[in-house]
């Protein structure tokens, strides 16, 4: 279920993505690279949401951007780690990944 702002004019504009919403009783995995700056050449961050089977992982959402500071970037994996209930989140903590620890 991917639905567009309508002032969005391209999908790879859109910064969350969700296929599929949380399920009662999946299981989850969920992987966030933060990153520095905002800039629309600097890198962005990235977490993406996969759902766990026993013989495969299915990504069910996106969440891309470097519009957002770090502290923000947090905030939406937090979100997606509590919608996503039962879910392991890893954050890459090299270099930036430190100032995301310091917001858990």
């Amino acid at each position: 279920m991917l639905t567009l702002d309508p002032d969005v004019d391209d999908v790879a504009d859109v910064e969350l993505k969700v296929w599929e919403e949380p399920v009662e009783g999946g299981k989850y995995v969920i992987g966030f690279d933060p990153a520095y700056g905002r800039s629309p050449d600097g890198d962005g961050n990235a977490i993406v949401v996969l759902r766990c089977y026993a013989d495969r992982v299915v990504q069910v959402a996106e969440y891309r951007t470097r519009e957002v500071d770090i502290k923000y970037a947090s905030w939406v994996c937090f979100h997606l780690g509590s919608a996503y209930r039962d879910a392991m989140v890893n954050v890459e903590i090299n270099g930036c990944g430190a100032l995301v620890m310091s917001e858990f």
